[in-house]
């Protein structure tokens, strides 16, 4: 019986580490794990005291893994690889001739070429070789404004 439990414990650690779920199976993984063990020393011998052991390590292995999460994700998180672009500077390629948007550039950033508009609609084109600094991301687009 303690195989079923360890094969459970390893499973579901598993599909946490290949589907993030805010370590809520990684919890239930090594609660399992550990009723597998114990089973597995004599100490648990019968299969309602292994549920209800199990239980409380889910619970008691939830709380501080859900402490860490919330905390995670109350401080933001790792942003997206495009928002870490926010603040960088870049400098204008050229400017499309594109009569459906007149306010798009190309913009040389980190290497390598961005589609932008201008942030504020009211300030004055820019030209090749102007230097911009990135002040958000709608979409496919980098919002800059010129230095």
């Amino acid at each position: 019986m303690e195989w079923y439990w360890i094969a459970a414990g390893i499973a579901l650690i598993v599909i946490e580490v290949l589907v993030p779920t805010y370590f809520f199976l990684l919890s239930l993984g090594v609660a399992s794990l550990i009723v597998g063990c114990l089973i597995f020393l004599g100490f648990i011998t019968a299969m309602g005291p292994a549920v209800w052991t199990f239980c409380g390590f889910s619970v008691a292995t939830l709380a501080p893994l859900t402490y860490y999460a919330r905390r995670n994700r109350r401080q933001g998180g790792r942003r997206s690889n495009v928002e870490e672009l926010i603040g960088k500077e870049g400098i204008v390629q050229e400017r499309p001739g594109d009569a459906r948007q007149p306010d798009s550039y190309l913009v040389m950033l980190a290497g390598d070429d961005w589609s932008a508009r201008l942030g504020d609609a009211k300030a004055q084109p820019l030209a090749a070789g102007d230097k911009v600094r990135v002040k958000g991301v709608d979409g496919v687009h980098l919002i800059v404004e010129k230095i």
